[in-house]
C-alpha cells in the first residue's frame, strides 16, 4: 500500500492540475466566444454605417433638388440632375448587391440588407417620379408646383424614416440573436470542457499513481526499492536519529538464474520477500527493501545492536532453512549478512553506503552463510578502504598517464647463453606528488576490483610504443598478464590490433601468466596462448610450484618457460626439500625442452646454486636491479 503521506501529495497534486486545466479551458473558451461574438456585432455595425451613409446621401439629394428646382429650373436642369440622381442610384445598389452577396442567407443583417434594397428601389421610383412631376409643373403656377414637390419630398422621407427605425430594430434583434448563440456556446464548450477536464484528471490520476509505485517499488516483489531507501537514509541524517540496517546477501543467486532461468530466480526472490515480511515481528516502522539483484535490506529501528544481530541471525536461519520448490525440484542456499548501525557520526547517505559495502564484501570473504557487524570491523575496513582508493588512483593514473615502465635483466645462466638473455618488464605508478608507487601497493586492487586487464593494456601499447619510437632498442621483453586479462575473450582481438600495426619484430616479445589465474579461466587462457605463439611470441607459467595441478597443466597449455616461485628458491640454501622440488621441476622441464627461470636470485651464491641444477635463467636483486626503461 501507498504510504499515506504519499497519497495526500498525490491527491492534492492531482486536484491543483485539475483545477489549472478548468481554469485555463475557461479563459481559452470565453475569449473565442468574445471574439466571435465581437466579429459579427462588427459586421453588423459596418452595415449599418453603410445603410445610414446611404440614407444620409438621399436626404441630402433629396434638399438639394428641393432648394434648386423649386426657385426654378431650366430643361438643363432637369436633365443634369436626372443624370446625377440615376449615377448615385445606380452606386448605392451595386454596393448593396455586393453586400448582399457576400452574406449567407442564415446571418442576421441579411434580411436588414434585403429590406433596405428593396426601399431604396421603392424610393427611387418616387424620386423619378417626383422630378418628372416637377418639369410637368412649368405649365403651371408655382403654388401648384411648390404643392407637388412637398408631396413628392414627404413621402419617401416618411419611409426613410421607417426604413431606419427598421434598421435599428434589426440591429438589436442581431445584437440579441449574438448573444444568445455565444452564451448557448459557451454552457456547451464549458461542459465538453469538463467532461474532457475530468477525463484528463482520472487519466493523470491514475498515471500518477502508476509512476509513484514504479519508483518506489521493486516491480518483481512489490518491496520498496533502492531509491526509497535513500531517501529515507537521507532523512534519518537530517534528523539525527539511529537505524540497523541489515543487507541480506543471498548466497550464489547466479546458480538460481542458471538452473531455474531467470523467471524460477524472480519467483525464489518473491518467495524469499514473503518470507521475510510473515515471519519476523515487523510494525510499521519497519520497512524491507530491495536494493539489487540478490540484495534485500532490512531497516531496523532501534539503538540495541545486540538485538540488532540477533535479528540478522534469524534471517540467516530463516533463509537457509527455506526450501524452494522450482518444476518439482528443491532448492536451498544461504545468506550473508552486513549489519551496519547508522547513528549520528554520518552526514551523508554516500558515506553510509559505503560503508555497508565494505561490510558486505568482508562478511563474503570470511565465508557464506556468515552474519558480520561493521562496527566489529577495523583492520579488514581500513584496508578494504585503501584499496578503494587504489582503484581509483590507479583509473586516474590510466587517463593521466602516469604509469611508469621499469625492466629487471634476466641473466642466462648456461654457458655462452648470454645472448638469450631479456628484461621483464615492470610498473611503477607516479603520485600526483611526485613519489612513487609500486605494484605491491595498487596491483592487489587492481586485480580484486577487476580493473588490472586495462593496466595490462596500458603496459602493452606503451611498449610497443617504445619500440616503434626507438629502433635501435632491440632487447627482448617478458609482459605479465593478469587474471583478468586471461579471462577476457576480447584480449585476443586486442593484441591483433595492435600487432598488426607494429613494424618491429613482435616475437621479441614474451607473456608471462600466473598458473593459478590460467586454470580460473582455462579455455579462455588456453586461446590467448596460442593467439600469441601464432605471432611468434613465448610464453612463460609464472609462479610455477603452488598450484594444485601444475604438470597437468604445464602439458596443456603448451608453454615455452617455466619461472620456478621464489618461495623454493629463496632457502635453497638452507631447505633440501627445496632442493629436491627444483631438481624435478628442471627434470621435467628439459623432458618438454622447455626453458626454465629461477626468481628472487638475491645474492651470487645462489645464483651459483641454481645454475648448477640446471635452471636456465636467474631473475633477482643479485643480478639486476629494476630501472626505468628510458
Amino acid at each position: 500500500m501507498l504510504k499515506t503521506r504519499q497519497k495526500l501529495y498525490l491527491s492534492a497534486g492531482a486536484l491543483a492540475v485539475t483545477l489549472l486545466l478548468l481554469a485555463a479551458f475557461s479563459i481559452y473558451f470565453r475569449d473565442i466566444n468574445t471574439a466571435e461574438a465581437l466579429e459579427k456585432q462588427s459586421l453588423i455595425h459596418q452595415h449599418l454605417t453603410l445603410v445610414n451613409r446611404t440614407q444620409v446621401q438621399f436626404k441630402k439629394q433629396v434638399q438639394e433638388w428641393k432648394n434648386i428646382l423649386l426657385r426654378g429650373h431650366q430643361e438643363n436642369d432637369y436633365q443634369y440632375y436626372l443624370s446625377e440622381f440615376l449615377r448615385q442610384d445606380a452606386k448605392v445598389k451595386k454596393t448593396s448587391r455586393t453586400l448582399l452577396n457576400s452574406l449567407s442567407p442564415q446571418h442576421p443583417s441579411f434580411s436588414l440588407t434585403k429590406d433596405f434594397i428593396e426601399m431604396h428601389s421603392l424610393l427611387s421610383q418616387q424620386y423619378q417620379e417626383a422630378l418628372k412631376a416637377l418639369y410637368a409643373s412649368e405649365h403651371h403656377d408655382f403654388v401648384a408646383t411648390d404643392t407637388i414637390m412637398r408631396g413628392a419630398d414627404r413621402a419617401p422621407m416618411l419611409m426613410l424614416e421607417e426604413n431606419e427605425n427598421l434598421l435599428s430594430k434589426k440591429v438589436k434583434e442581431a445584437k440579441l440573436l449574438v448573444a444568445q448563440e455565444a452564451n448557448r456556446s459557451q454552457w456547451v464548450i464549458l461542459g465538453v470542457g469538463l467532461l474532457f477536464i475530468f477525463i484528463v484528471g482520472f487519466s493523470f490520476m491514475r498515471l500518477a499513481r502508476k509512476w509513484l509505485v514504479e519508483v518506489t517499488f521493486d516491480p518483481t516483489t512489490g518491496l520498496h526499492n533502492r531509491r526509497e531507501l535513500l531517501k529515507d537514509l537521507q532523512q534519518v541524517i537530517v534528523q539525527k536519529e539511529d537505524v540497523f540496517l541489515l543487507l541480506v546477501d543471498i548466497d550464489q543467486f547466479k546458480l538460481f538464474n542458471e538452473v531455474c532461468g531467470h523467471e524460477g530466480a524472480d519467483h525464489y526472490l518473491v518467495q524469499i520477500a514473503n518470507l521475510l515480511q510473515e515471519k519476523l515481528p515487523f510494525h510499521e516502522h519497519y520497512h524491507i527493501y530491495r536494493t539489487n539483484a540478490d540484495e534485500f535490506v532490512i531497516w531496523y529501528p532501534s539503538r540495541n545492536e545486540q538485538k540488532a544481530v540477533a535479528l540478522a541471525d534469524k534471517v540467516r536461519k530463516l533463509i537457509a532453512c527455506y526450501i524452494f520448490y522450482w518444476q518439482g525440484n528443491p532448492f536451498s542456499t544461504t545468506c550473508t549478512i552486513a549489519v551496519i548501525n547508522v547513528d549520528r557520526q554520518y552526514v551523508n547517505v554516500k558515506n553510509v553506503l559505503s560503508h555497508a559495502e565494505i561490510a558486505l564484501q568482508e562478511a563474503k570473504e570470511k565465508g557464506r552463510d556468515t552474519t558480520l557487524n561493521y562496527n566489529c570491523l577495523h583492520e579488514g575496513i581500513a584496508r578494504r578502504q585503501k584499496q578503494m582508493r587504489s582503484v581509483h588512483q590507479i583509473m586516474a593514473a590510466i587517463k593521466d598517464d602516469r604509469f611508469m615502465l621499469h625492466k629487471q635483466y634476466v641473466k642466462s645462466l648456461a654457458k655462452g647463453g648470454g645472448d638469450s638473455s631479456y628484461y621483464e618488464i615492470l610498473i611503477r605508478l607516479r603520485g600526483h606528488d611526485g613519489t612513487i608507487v609500486f605494484p605491491g601497493d595498487f596491483l592487489p586492487a587492481a586485480e580484486k576490483y577487476h580493473v588490472a586487464d586495462q593496466v595490462d593494456r596500458w603496459v602493452i601499447k606503451t611498449l610497443c610504443a617504445h619500440l616503434e619510437k626507438n629502433p635501435t632498442d632491440t632487447d627482448r621483453y617478458a609482459i605479465n598478464l593478469s587474471g583478468a586479462t586471461l579471462s577476457d575473450k576480447s584480449f585476443t582481438d586486442f593484441i591483433t590490433s595492435v600487432f598488426n600495426a607494429c613494424t618491429f619484430d613482435v616475437s621479441r616479445l614474451s607473456f608471462e601468466i600466473t598458473e593459478t589465474d590460467a586454470i580460473k579461466q582455462f579455455q579462455v587462457a588456453q586461446t590467448i596462448v596460442h593467439n600469441l605463439k601464432k605471432y611468434g611470441c613465448r610464453v612463460a607459467l609464472d609462479d610455477f610450484g603452488t598450484g594444485v595441478s601444475s604438470f597437468q597443466y604445464l602439458l596443456a597449455l603448451q608453454v615455452d618457460s617455466i619461472k620456478i616461485d621464489g618461495v623454493f628458491i629463496k632457502d635453497i640454501l638452507h631447505s633440501e626439500v627445496n632442493k629436491a622440488i627444483i631438481r624435478s621441476v628442471v627434470d621435467i622441464a628439459k623432458t618438454l625442452s622447455i626453458t626454465t627461470v629461477a626468481e628472487f636470485v638475491e645474492d651470487k651464491t645462489i645464483e651459483e646454486q641454481v645454475s648448477l641444477f640446471g635452471v636456465d635463467y636467474g631473475q633477482g636483486y643479485g643480478i639486476h636491479k629494476p630501472e626505468p626503461l628510458v
